[in-house]
C-alpha cells in the first residue's frame, strides 16, 4: 500500500474496506491472478497440509473454471488463458456482480455469480471466493483458540464429520491437531512458533512462493475501486469508501481521470489514468447483460448540472 487518507468524519470500517477492495481491483486485473488462485494453498480445501482432509468448501480452481464458463471463455488451460489473466481491467463493482448470490445483482432467484457459493450453500458466513481466500488465516486462528474445534463444527452441522479428523481431540493430547497447526503455521508465516503469528490476516497469504499475493486482508464485493494504468500497463489501483455506494464508485474513477489529465498538462511522458476502454470489464456480456465498470450518478457535481460525469473518461 502506497498511500491512505481519511477525513475526520469517515466511517472507521472504511479503513479495511477501502484497502481490501482497492487491492482486489489490482489483483484480479494482473496477468497471474488466475494462476495464483489455482495454485493457492487452501488448508481446508483442495491442497491441505499433511494429514488434512477437505472440509465442505469449493477448491479455488473450481471458482476459476466456473467463472470462465460463466463469462463465455473456454475452460482455462494455459497460464495466459482468461479470466483474470490481464486481458481485462476489473473494477470492484464488476467483481461484485459475479460474486453475488444473485445474477444480475438484485434479481432474486436469477442464479448465482460464478465467484459466489452455489444455491443452497450460500450464507452470510460463507459467501464464496470472498470467504475461501481467507480460510488459511481463519484456520490459523482457530487452531489454538478453539479447544475442540472438530466437535464445535460438528455440532453446528457445517461439515461432514469424517472431514474433521485433523481437528479431533485425541488420546495423544491433541497430537493430530497440533501437527496440523504446526504445518499450517510453518507454511503461512515460516515458523511453528505461535508467538510469531501475525495480527489478524496481515500478510498471511504472502509468505511462501506460490501463495496469493495482494489480497492480504481479503476480498470484498463492495463497489468503489478501479485499477490504475499507465498506458496499457497495470500499475496499481485506487479506491474510496465511506459514502453512498454510487459516490464510492464514482469518486476514484473521476479522480484518477483528473490526475491523468493534470499529468498530461504538465507534460508527464506517460500519465497514469483509468484502464483503456477496450479492456474494461464492462466489455464482457453475460446473459445479454454487460458487466458494469463504474456507476455514474445523475448530476454528481455540486457546482454543475452535468448529467453524465463519466462520459469521455
Amino acid at each position: 500500500m502506497l498511500g491512505f487518507a481519511r477525513s475526520q468524519d469517515a466511517l472507521l470500517d472504511g479503513i479495511d474496506v477501502t484497502i481490501a477492495k482497492t487491492r482486489q481491483a489490482a489483483f484480479f486485473s494482473k496477468n497471474d491472478a488466475r494462476t495464483q488462485l489455482e495454485d493457492a494453498f487452501d488448508p481446508l480445501g483442495n491442497a491441505g497440509a499433511p494429514g488434512a482432509r477437505p472440509l465442505n468448501v469449493r477448491p479455488l480452481d473450481d471458482f476459476v473454471d466456473t467463472a470462465a464458463t460463466f463469462l463465455g471463455f473456454p475452460a482455462p488451460v494455459l497460464a495466459t488463458d482468461p479470466p483474470f489473466n490481464g486481458d481485462f481491467a476489473w473494477s470492484s463493482i464488476a467483481l461484485g456482480a459475479i460474486s453475488n448470490p444473485d445474477f444480475p445483482p438484485g434479481v432474486l432467484d436469477a442464479g448465482e455469480g460464478p465467484l459466489s457459493r452455489r444455491e443452497g450453500e450460500w450464507s452470510i458466513f460463507s459467501t464464496g471466493l470472498q470467504t475461501e481466500v481467507v480460510l488459511p488465516g481463519i484456520a490459523l486462528g482457530l487452531c489454538d483458540t478453539v479447544p475442540d474445534l472438530a466437535n464445535q463444527l460438528d455440532a453446528l452441522g457445517l461439515v461432514a464429520p469424517p472431514a474433521l479428523d485433523v481437528f479431533r481431540v485425541d488420546a495423544a493430547g491433541n497430537a493430530s491437531r497440533r501437527a496440523f497447526c504446526q504445518n499450517l503455521r510453518n507454511f503461512l508465516i515460516g515458523s511453528t512458533d505461535p508467538g510469531r503469528q501475525l495480527d489478524c490476516l496481515q500478510g498471511v497469504q504472502d509468505f511462501p512462493v506460490g501463495a496469493i499475493t495482494g489480497l492480504q486482508n481479503g476480498f470484498h464485493i463492495f463497489q468503489g475501486a478501479v485499477p490504475i494504468y499507465r498506458g496499457n500497463t497495470l500499475v496499481g489501483a485506487i479506491g474510496v469508501s465511506g459514502d453512498g455506494a454510487e459516490q464510492d464508485d464514482f469518486v476514484p474513477f473521476v479522480a484518477l481521470d483528473e490526475v491523468g489529465k493534470d499529468q498530461q498538462r504538465r507534460g508527464v511522458p506517460t500519465p497514469i489514468g483509468n484502464a483503456p476502454g477496450t479492456i474494461r470489464a464492462n466489455r464482457i456480456s453475460v446473459q445479454n447483460v454487460n458487466l458494469r465498470y463504474v456507476v455514474c450518478p445523475t448530476a454528481p457535481f455540486l457546482t454543475s448540472n452535468e448529467q453524465n460525469g463519466c462520459e469521455g473518461r
